[in-house]
């Protein structure tokens, strides 16, 4: 099926490979499996549903990692983590956490958040509010304090410089941050950054910096911004005439990057 292997290196095909090839033939992706009905995906490839239940059963528990559930507020925990949700090192390592949005309602409908340890991708049309959605998350993973440090942050961006105008006025005006003693509000400071200006470039610094940067610096959370702007430069340049080869090869590299990116976050967690 294509992109299976490539995203999820380690999946066992054995026990599908009766409708793999028809999945693949008919250009299922995970991408159609995740997000399709069953039973739109199964005409598709003219297999049947229940199996195609079973492989996308499979995929999302392959995907989860074997993370446990998020477990907070519990013990002496602070309510919702703004305000510092201290936890010692062995707590922190033994479970997984969550980053809130700092809006009650998307947290809730997230189940308390963006979730630590997994590989999250924010879409929507333009001007529709991710960068600001990711900006609002810079912060907002400073909140997670362990052996007495808070969590830092950092941003990589392939497009604008990261905007401190923007952030200045989320931590003197979000009304779940402005409020909060200097000893545990959000910092500039604690926010690393740096701009990707191409594929070679940005390769190197995920593969090698990346990981030196969270140790570190006790980072929490890694944002890439945008993922896919360094791949519409390269590969725009002269694809007449063989644009589906440039397509392909993009979403190869793509896929793989995805699974460098989750194995950091799994690593790191």
């Amino acid at each position: 099926m294509t992109g299976l292997l490539a995203t999820l290196p380690d999946f066992d095909l054995q026990p599908y490979s009766h409708i793999l090839p028809s999945l693949e033939k008919a250009l299922v992706s995970i991408s159609d499996l995740l997000a399709l009905e069953t039973l739109d995906v199964a005409k598709r490839a003219q297999v049947p549903a229940g199996e195609v239940r079973k492989l996308t059963e499979a995929v999302i528990e392959c995907l989860r990692g074997g993370l446990e559930p998020i477990a907070v507020n519990d013990g002496d925990e602070s309510g919702g983590g703004v305000g510092g949700e201290v936890q010692d090192s062995s707590e922190h390592r033994r479970r997984p956490w969550t980053i809130s949005t700092l809006d009650e309602t998307l947290d809730e409908a997230l189940n308390g958040g963006i979730h630590a340890g997994y590989l999250t991708e924010i879409t929507g049309e333009s001007a529709a509010g991710k960068t600001q959605v990711l900006l609002t998350l810079l912060l907002s993973a400073q909140l997670r304090i362990v052996d007495e440090q808070p969590k830092s942050a950092l941003y990589i961006s392939t497009e604008a410089p990261l905007q401190t105008t923007r952030l200045t006025q989320l931590l003197t005006h979000h009304p779940r941050l402005a409020n909060l003693p200097n000893t545990n509000a959000p910092s500039l400071s604690r926010i690393q950054s740096t701009h990707i200006h191409d594929l070679e470039a940005q390769e190197h610094i995920l593969r090698y910096q990346v990981p030196v940067l969270i140790t570190r610096h006790n980072v929490g959370l890694v944002v890439v911004d945008s993922i896919a702007a360094n791949y519409r430069a390269e590969f725009d340049k002269g694809t007449t005439g063989r644009a589906a080869q440039s397509l392909s090869k993009r979403s190869a590299q793509i896929s793989q990057l995805g699974t460098l990116l989750r194995g950091i976050a799994k690593e790191f967690n």
